[in-house]
């Protein structure tokens, strides 16, 4: 089956029906009860097997992720989840879903998508970042949902510089630098600001959701939980926004396209 298959897909939600997105982010263990009570939830990568230990099955479980560890991901799985597996998903991880619901899509790129589409002219791909939180967005939204709760999207590290709310962790992995960022004003910063501790892929996840919402804000409402960098990004970036309408509409106002 593929994506836009789907029954749900394209087809408008309401408003007060809550979609879940939840990542791996240290802050989604403080969450347990707050996910459960969202109405469709989306495991975004390795956060499935947490979920599924805490009793939550997943409404869908998406993954992107090339490399065969993704098959680390699914030690339980669940005759209702819809497995959403990217087409660059190494075959191990289709093969390990044998008999499971499997959902192909694709990670939309300009260098993938006059290859893909000669294949397959029904084309659609899904944009939207540098992780599979991010493509869960953009497919959250594909399936006509606004009202989108985050949970675990820190893109910063936790106390003693954990980076999962659980042990998942590959033989290889590593982190490589750690940045100190802070959010704000530079010349309010003192010595009781928050600094966020941050690896360099949750910086490019918490910048690639900055252009994102930029562009995009008008289609969906988002609720993050925890004290990550993104919250602490989103009311300097809400401002932003607010500030660019208000230029544009003065620019209106004044004759100037």
């Amino acid at each position: 089956t593929r994506l836009h298959q789907l029954p749900e897909f394209q087809k408008v939600k309401g408003r007060d029906k809550k979609i879940a997105l939840v990542g791996g982010g240290p802050s989604v263990k403080d969450y347990i009860d707050d996910i459960k009570q969202c109405d469709v939830i989306i495991a975004c990568g390795s956060s499935n097997d947490w979920m599924m230990q805490n009793g939550i099955i997943p409404t869908y479980a998406a993954i992107c992720d090339p490399d065969s560890v993704s098959v680390k991901y699914f030690n339980y799985t669940d005759e209702k989840t819809k497995y959403l597996l990217a087409s660059c998903c190494d075959p191990l991880i289709f093969e390990h879903l044998k008999g499971r619901q499997i959902v192909l899509w694709h990670c939309d790129s300009e260098e993938q998508r006059p290859h893909i589409i000669k294949i397959e002219p029904e084309y659609h791909g899904i944009g939207g970042g540098c992780t599979v939180g991010l493509r869960s967005l953009s497919i959250a939204i594909m399936f006509g949902y606004t009202n989108i709760h985050f949970f675990g999207f820190d893109s910063c590290l936790g106390i003693n510089d954990k980076h999962h709310a659980y042990d998942f962790q590959t033989e290889t992995e590593e982190l490589g630098k750690i940045y100190n960022i802070r959010v704000g004003d530079q010349n309010k910063f003192d010595d009781n600001s928050k600094v966020y501790r941050c690896a360099g892929y949750q910086l490019a996840q918490a910048e690639h959701f900055r252009l994102f919402y930029k562009s995009f804000h008008q289609y969906f409402n988002p609720t993050f939980y925890g004290d990550g960098l993104i919250v602490g990004m989103m009311d300097l970036l809400n401002k932003e926004i607010e500030e660019s309408k208000t230029k544009q509409d003065t620019l209106k106002e004044v004759g100037v396209n």
